[in-house]
């Protein structure tokens, strides 16, 4: 149900953020990127990336490489330590344009932080707060509701409807989640 971009996804302009650069790697420049996890196919040569939500400074990707859960990115014009040093802790943001297409019934993240979740009686769950990406299983929608917290995992099963246009996600939860799973 959930794809492509993982963690914390709250960009809801045209520019999507999916990585963060965590530290400088070797002496000409590269950085090592800490994907949003599953991102890594958004970062690839040549691609063209943001340092700033309203995409004032451009970057361009001249290599890419993944090293255990990281990525190793060299980007066009930072040659140097120094350089890329000027990188550090800045987020990486997408255009929405660039990000590829999904399957029916696949949505990216950032489309469901913000949603509200209903049951199928209309009564109000909470709203989607974070998505936690479960490598090798379901990610578990963070869903808040007052002092009420939910995880929700994000199987299709679990799942009436949801609609994009409406900000809205109706929920059929197996009897007794919602009741067992606060938090």
């Amino acid at each position: 149900m959930v794809s492509s971009l993982r963690g914390r996804m709250e960009g809801m302009g045209k520019l999507i953020p999916i990585g963060k650069v965590w530290k400088v790697r070797g002496k000409y420049g590269e950085v090592t990127v800490l994907p949003a996890p599953g991102g890594t196919e958004l970062f690839a040569p040549h691609k063209k990336l943001s340092l700033t939500e309203e995409g004032g400074i451009i970057l361009q990707i001249e290599g890419c490489k993944e090293h255990k859960g990281r990525l190793i990115l060299k980007f066009a014009g930072y040659n140097s330590i120094e350089e890329a040093s000027q990188l550090l802790g800045k987020s990486l943001f997408i255009s929405r344009e660039d990000l590829p297409p999904l399957p029916p019934d696949e949505f990216y993240r950032f489309q469901l932080i913000g949603m509200t979740m209903v049951d199928e009686t209309g009564k109000v769950i909470g709203k989607v707060v974070d998505i936690i990406g479960v490598r090798g299983g379901t990610d578990i929608l963070v869903v808040t509701e007052g002092d009420k917290e939910y995880l929700i995992p994000a199987a299709k099963k679990y799942f009436v409807k949801i609609d994009l246009k409406n900000r809205l996600l109706v929920s059929k939860p197996p009897k007794g989640l919602l009741e067992i799973n606060a938090v």
